[in-house]
């Protein structure tokens, strides 16, 4: 009976985020940003100072785009679980979105739009079934690629100072993109189930007490 009713709150909760009928509206993901952001201490957050070493750097950084993005394709599509997210006609098209996100994230205005951009990346990665695991190790893996490219192209202390600014990027972008994701979720299972937020809550809170006495 349990796994009959779970199974129909999925299928509910599905129907909601990908045929459109879960709103997320601009409001809801500025909301989101505010939200999230106002919770990270500001050390960690990307600053205008990072974006202004980013702009004064902006050729160095989009002349790293090309091999960025073939890197990147190259790791997600050599592992079977992030590859089987693409359909094979849609590569080519999804490395053009990759390649406009960096140049925009190295060049361009970090404003409220950019944000909210990157907070809907979360909705559309649950859309695509793309896991934050996946979505977080790949973060990672241009940390690194950067690391190497960036000591290589220009001074120490400049390479230094981009990659203090890229991890500060990585951490905001990764909050919002995890935090949206988790929000979408909650969002479609509150509307498929009726249930108030704070039912939902306590029902979460109860299974956490529960796990957290099984282990002890």
């Amino acid at each position: 009976m349990i796994l009959n009713w779970a199974l129909v709150l999925l299928k509910r909760v599905y129907l909601l985020i990908f045929q459109g009928t879960m709103p997320m509206s601009v409001n809801n993901l500025l909301e989101i940003v505010d939200d999230i952001k106002s919770g990270m201490p500001p050390e960690t957050l990307f600053s205008s100072k990072d974006a202004a070493l980013f702009i004064a750097n902006k050729d160095l950084l989009i002349s790293l785009g090309e091999d960025l993005v073939q890197g990147f394709y190259g790791i997600v599509l050599s592992h079977d679980k992030t590859k089987a997210i693409f359909k094979d006609d849609e590569i080519e098209m999804r490395a053009a979105d990759l390649k406009r996100w960096w140049v925009q994230s190295v060049a361009g205005k970090f404003d409220n739009e950019y944000w909210i951009w990157q907070a809907y990346v979360g909705v559309i990665h649950v859309k695509r079934g793309v896991k934050n695991a996946m979505m977080m190790s790949m973060w990672g893996w241009m940390f690194d690629f950067l690391s190497k490219a960036l000591f290589i192209k220009t001074t120490p202390e400049n390479a230094s100072s981009l990659l203090q600014a890229f991890s500060r990027l990585s951490a905001t972008s990764q909050a919002l993109t995890a935090d949206t994701y988790l929000e979408t979720y909650l969002t479609g299972i509150l509307k498929a189930t009726g249930f108030s937020k704070n039912l939902l809550d306590k029902m979460v809170e109860n299974e956490i007490n529960d796990l957290v006495d099984a282990v002890k």
